[in-house]
C-alpha cells in the first residue's frame, strides 16, 4: 500500500514537473525578453540578429498596408473610369486628373 502511493505519487509529480516546465519553455520562446534577467548577458550576434528580423517585420508590415492601400485606390479608379467610359468620358490615372491620350 505505501509503495503504491509512492509509486503514483512519483509519476504524478514527475507529470506535473513536466506539464509546468514544457508552458514555461513555450513562454519563454514567445516572450524572451521577460526571461532576460534569467538568461543572462545576450550574445551579440542574436541580438543584432533579433534587431534585424523586428526590422524586416515592420517593415513588411508597412509594405503590405500600402500595399493595400495601392490597391483599395486602385479599385477606386477602375470604378471611376467604369463609369466614366459608360458616359463617354475619358479615363482618369491615379492621381484623378484626366489621362490626356493625345501624347506629343
Amino acid at each position: 500500500m505505501f509503495w503504491d502511493f509512492l509509486f503514483y505519487g512519483i509519476i504524478a509529480v514527475g507529470a506535473i514537473l513536466f506539464v509546468a516546465l514544457t508552458i514555461y519553455r513555450i513562454d519563454w520562446a514567445r516572450h524572451p525578453e521577460k526571461y532576460k534577467d534569467i538568461a543572462g548577458d545576450e550574445d551579440p550576434q542574436k541580438a543584432e540578429y533579433r534587431k534585424k528580423k523586428e526590422a524586416d517585420k515592420k517593415a513588411a508590415a508597412q509594405k503590405a498596408k500600402e500595399k493595400e492601400k495601392q490597391l483599395k485606390r486602385q479599385k477606386r479608379v477602375d470604378k471611376l473610369n467604369h463609369y466614366r467610359a459608360i458616359n463617354g468620358k475619358g479615363p482618369v490615372g491615379m492621381d484623378g486628373k484626366p489621362i490626356d491620350k493625345k501624347k506629343k
